[in-house]
């Protein structure tokens, strides 16, 4: 008797649940992050020379695509390299900001005196951008974050709380709307 009812809740569950499964569709797709987003950014900024072409694939820090790759082709959106905006046409499927190196924070952990930007230093860029065009976030877009891991190996190895403690949480106080970037100035400071 216990069995049937079982049984019996798992039918009478199944009508409940819906019938058809409909998925998000987005018009873009912005990537902030290191060398685990990043496909080909820091390539192109250290003149195709970091990482090394013989041992990398299309300057990404791997011997294949990436996982943004895989998303962006499941998506059907290829986003703009960051490093090739004043070369190519209007990022229509977004754009990638990523770089490997990327500290959590506002610089690059292992590639030094270049300029280029840590994780919250890219979502800063994006922001004040869209600030400085008086534009607001796009709401149907995609936005991954993903760093941290070269404040661990680089940064400090023995203090772990180093990512905590970075600019890491700023990123989380200035992206506190999906819809919208507000920016606290007091992060600055």
């Amino acid at each position: 008797m216990k069995k049937q009812a079982v049984v019996a809740g798992f039918v009478l569950f199944s009508f409940m649940l819906p019938t058809k499964a409909s998925a998000v569709s987005f018009d873009q797709l912005y990537v902030f992050g290191d060398s685990l987003s990043d496909t080909g950014n820091i390539y192109n900024a250290t003149d195709k020379s970091y990482p090394q072409s013989s041992r990398y694939f299309e300057g990404r820090f791997s011997n294949g695509p990436l996982w943004v790759d895989y998303l962006g082709d499941q998506l059907g959106l290829k986003p703009t390299l960051f490093t090739t905006i004043p070369s190519t046409p209007i990022a229509t499927q977004g754009i990638n900001f990523a770089f490997g190196g990327s500290s959590s924070g506002l610089d690059n952990a292992v590639v030094d005196n270049r300029g280029l930007p840590g994780v919250f230093k890219q979502v800063l860029g994006f922001a004040e951008t869209l600030q400085a065009n008086n534009q607001t976030a796009d709401p149907n877009a995609l936005y991954t974050l993903w760093g941290g891991a070269n404040d661990f190996f680089f940064l400090n190895p023995e203090d772990s709380t180093t990512p905590i403690n970075s600019d890491m949480l700023g990123v989380l106080r200035v992206w506190r709307f999906p819809h919208k970037i507000h920016m606290d100035m007091k992060l600055l400071i």
